[in-house]
């Protein structure tokens, strides 16, 4: 196991925050420790913070920084009892769970939902995921806890009858759609692989590469609209409120870009070129 070392980022200046690096597969994870001092309180031989007259954040400071190598020598342990070599972002994230007292692989075989809930609660804390990608965690929560016995299952539980209904379950409940269904179906390979490297066994049905069961067909033109339908839509009379839904639904159609991509178009987004007019759109994904 290689040390971990502890830095000033910026020594230069008056004060600064100290980070954490530790080298991995001959790549360097950094995290900040989120400690920022005065650079002449800093001791770089044994780096910790020195004990300075008049201040007394030092013994603080240091356990935190403590706390950062025990962190980094537990991570290795698991991953060195499970006989998994981690990625460079695994084990980063794997250090920041026990920094932050987050880590979920405490033996314990959770059911599916209440593993996935421990997921989102340690995503939100450690600050790892976006809200925008945890509420997509937490939208297969509500899922599973809606499917008949959804709260009791096991991620071994899983097999292709299993994730069919789940699939089912989706169209006939909510009315989704395959982009969304798709949507919730990666979010459950995410924890369910997080699950695998934390000692939970899963399906064989996971091993597989065709587990993602496609939705069922609304019809035998499937779920996409025809272009009589579009017609339909744009020559039918309704209010003046759902006039603007409707025009932002065309548009969306007409560009065929996300709704977060095109919502926000105007006059000002059009740009020529060759003579012809063209939507000047940088995707935020």
């Amino acid at each position: 196991m290689n040390d971990v070392k502890f830095n000033l980022k910026n020594p230069q200046k008056e004060t600064t925050l100290i980070v954490m690096i530790y080298r991995h597969n001959s790549k360097k994870i950094v995290i900040s420790t989120g400690i920022t001092i005065s650079t002449n309180h800093w001791n770089p031989k044994k780096q910790r913070v020195r004990e300075v007259s008049g201040h007394f954040e030092h013994p603080g400071y240091n356990n935190i920084l403590n706390k950062f190598d025990e962190s980094v020598k537990k991570a290795i342990t698991y991953y060195a009892s499970k006989d998994v070599n981690p990625t460079h972002l695994n084990l980063k994230d794997k250090i920041k769970e026990y920094v932050n007292g987050t880590s979920i692989d405490n033996g314990k075989q959770l059911t599916l939902v209440k593993y996935t809930e421990a997921f989102i609660s340690k995503s939100e804390t450690s600050g790892i995921r976006s809200a925008g990608t945890i509420a997509g965690f937490s939208q297969l929560v509500s899922v599973l806890k809606s499917y008949k016995d959804g709260r009791s299952l096991e991620f071994q539980d899983l097999n292709l009858e299993k994730l069919n209904g789940l699939t089912k379950h989706m169209v006939s409940k909510y009315d989704y759609g395959s982009g969304q269904i798709n949507k919730i179906q990666r979010k459950l390979v995410t924890v369910s692989k997080e699950a695998e490297v934390n000692g939970y066994k899963l399906h064989r049905a996971f091993k597989a590469a065709s587990w993602r069961v496609s939705p069922p067909k609304i019809n035998d033109k499937g779920i996409a609209f025809t272009v009589d339908e579009i017609e339909a839509i744009k020559n039918a009379e309704v209010s003046d409120k759902l006039e603007r839904v409707r025009d932002r639904f065309l548009l969306g159609v007409s560009v065929g870009q996300r709704y977060s991509d095109f919502q926000n178009l105007s006059v000002a987004d059009i740009i020529t070129k060759n003579g012809k007019e063209y939507f000047n759109i940088v995707q935020q994904k």
